[in-house]
């Protein structure tokens, strides 16, 4: 069912309750009737039940003593694993490592001090897209017609993303960057189980992706994760007070050195963390041929791929709203007291 349809069963529920107000009947069983209100509830019947069998099986879990749960699964693994979570770190781990490990750590964080470069071929392409940013995703173009479903869409094209050539490479981190900037929309500041989970169903329901909702959930929290490390190393390279996502050019400059362990790895303490990214700077990555439309070009693509999301997101919120209605009306028409 797509969002067009959905539009239509909410208008007509709309219509259908404005009318029994107006006319003080409370008899709207010929709308229910209608097979695209029909086929917009089953929908959300299906939402509900999955949502209150998932709310039950983690009441049930959470009844379970702790001794018991801690039984279910065990693996042979489990008491060397104990034993790791309850030992007493230090707290120092940086000055607890051996010197030879932190030397590796520090390799491992792109620290070479190699003047950083772009090819020819990436300040091209930054040109050429500069008057049409999606060009830039031109190899998945048929899944950017952003008129329908473009939460799913992006989704696709972030699972599709394989080849990880450098410019490949800049795509992943945009696109992880623009679920970043969905989690802070939809999940305020931190990844929240249910928020996820319902835009975990709204990239579902569109039919478009494959997969279950595990396996969807996991990969929205851990995209928008690593889309939150991506764009705070940017703001540090790049003007942390820019405007207009500019400072989200940096994507383009990073080192080929600079892979995803990197980023993830990436220091959170300010003394270590401000070390490494002087050496990013010493490396001239803020100097590069280009950097201008590099800039400019990393702003519009985060433009055009986020507003028909964040449109689709306030559609959406009004389907919920009327599922809410269809839910209420069933519960009305099926309770005992109810007269036609």
């Amino acid at each position: 069912m797509g969002l067009t349809e959905s539009k239509l069963a909410l208008r007509y529920l709309t219509d259908a309750c404005r009318g029994a107000e107006q006319h003080g009947t409370n008899n709207i069983s010929n709308i229910l009737s209608n097979p695209l209100v029909c086929c917009f509830y089953l929908y959300c019947l299906k939402y509900l039940i999955h949502r209150r069998f998932m709310s039950r099986l983690k009441n049930i879990w959470a009844s379970i003593p702790r001794k018991s749960r801690r039984q279910i699964g065990r693996d042979s693994n489990c008491k060397s694993s104990r034993r790791q979570r309850y030992s007493k770190e230090p707290n120092n781990i940086e000055s607890s490592q051996p010197q030879a490990l932190r030397n590796s750590t520090d390799r491992s964080i792109g620290a070479s001090n190699d003047k950083i470069t772009v090819s020819d071929k990436l300040i091209a392409m930054t040109i050429r897209c500069q008057d049409e940013p999606l060009t830039f995703f031109e190899i998945y173009s048929q899944e950017f017609h952003f008129v329908d479903f473009p939460l799913a869409r992006s989704y696709n094209i972030l699972v599709g993303i394989e080849r990880r050539s450098e410019i490949d490479l800049i795509r992943l981190r945009l696109m992880k960057v623009l679920y970043s900037r969905l989690k802070q929309r939809f999940c305020v500041r931190y990844s929240r189980s249910d928020k996820v989970e319902e835009l975990s169903q709204i990239i579902l329901l569109s039919k478009l992706v494959d997969g279950d909702i595990d396996e969807v959930k996991e990969n929205i929290s851990r995209w928008a994760n690593d889309g939150d490390r991506i764009e705070a190393i940017c703001r540090d390279i790049g003007d942390a007070k820019a405007t207009e996502n500019k400072h989200l050019g940096v994507i383009f400059r990073l080192p080929s050195d600079f892979n995803d362990e990197c980023i993830r790895t990436f220091p959170v303490k300010e003394t270590v963390r401000t070390e490494q990214i002087q050496r990013l700077k010493n490396r001239h990555i803020s100097q590069v041929p280009g950097k201008d439309q590099m800039d400019n070009l990393a702003a519009k693509i985060l433009d055009v791929l986020w507003q028909p999301i964040d449109k689709s997101l306030d559609d959406y919120i009004q389907i919920w709203t009327a599922y809410s209605l269809a839910v209420t009306i069933h519960v009305v028409i099926h309770s005992p007291g109810y007269r036609h």
